[in-house]
């Protein structure tokens, strides 16, 4: 899976999280869900990782992806282990929209960061519980992260976020300012 272009180093513009739109417990349906379709979830077997447990995805790494975290760690103490999904929101003009990337994180102590590893355990979520956020069910759907078009707010004249400004605010310079 390609990430999209980074709109804050190819345009300044800032990136957003969103606050989690679900919060999903391991629990042992939800574990065995995940084990389905590739995840383990287990201690570590050598000191000092025999101290956590895991969640991992066994995805497929290769090259400079061998050093993203593939999994989710919890000291084993951790009783009511969680995992959510926020989205990280980027402006892409390109795409004449707002890219919504799919992150997971919980009450962890590390978390995965491979890109086919979140965007797998998005799949399951969606797979195995009912009544998700909208982008879940999207996200989990499509080969590359979810857009929302200008189109799809009433913006669908907007070419540029410069342009959604002069379009929602005239000439006022403050808003001109911002959009810059």
């Amino acid at each position: 899976m390609t990430i999209p272009e980074e709109p804050t180093k190819d345009h300044g513009y800032p990136e957003f999280d969103t606050e989690p739109v679900g919060t999903f417990k391991l629990d042992r349906d939800f574990i065995a869900a995940l084990e389905k379709h590739g995840f383990t979830f287990g201690p570590g077997t050598r000191s000092p990782h025999n101290e956590m447990a895991y969640l991992a995805g066994h995805s497929n790494q290769r090259g400079a992806e061998i050093f993203e975290s593939d999994c989710w760690a919890w000291k084993r103490t951790e009783t009511n282990p969680q995992l959510t999904v926020r989205f990280r929101l980027l402006v892409n003009e390109g795409k004449r929209g707002v890219v919504c990337v799919p992150y997971v994180w919980g009450n962890c102590s590390g978390g995965a960061c491979h890109r086919p590893t979140i965007d797998k355990f998005v799949k399951v979520v969606a797979k195995h519980f009912s009544d998700l956020h909208t982008l879940i069910m999207v996200a989990a759907n499509v080969e590359t992260p979810p857009v929302i078009h200008w189109s799809e707010i009433e913006l669908g004249g907007v070419k540029s976020v410069g342009r959604l400004f002069d379009e929602l605010f005239g000439r006022n310079e403050k808003a001109m300012e911002l959009a810059r």
